[in-house]
């Protein structure tokens, strides 16, 4: 295989790899506001005294960039 090939074949493997992760962030991005609805629902509840973990462990994650 010339380098030439190979150049190409390590250019196209980028360019998959790009678009793949440009599909995770969009995923994410799309869970996040997820958790973000799932926050405010703990806020606006009652009980949310009872499950002050899941507020933290999700205000952890938002946090994340």
């Amino acid at each position: 295989m010339s380098i030439e090939e190979k150049l190409k074949e390590v250019q196209a493997s980028n360019y998959k790899l790009s678009v793949e992760c440009q599909d995770q962030k969009a995923e994410i991005a799309k869970l996040k506001e997820v958790l973000k609805h799932i926050l405010t629902a703990i806020d606006y509840d009652a009980d949310s005294r009872a499950h002050p973990d899941w507020k933290a462990s999700i205000e952890e994650v938002l946090s994340v960039p």
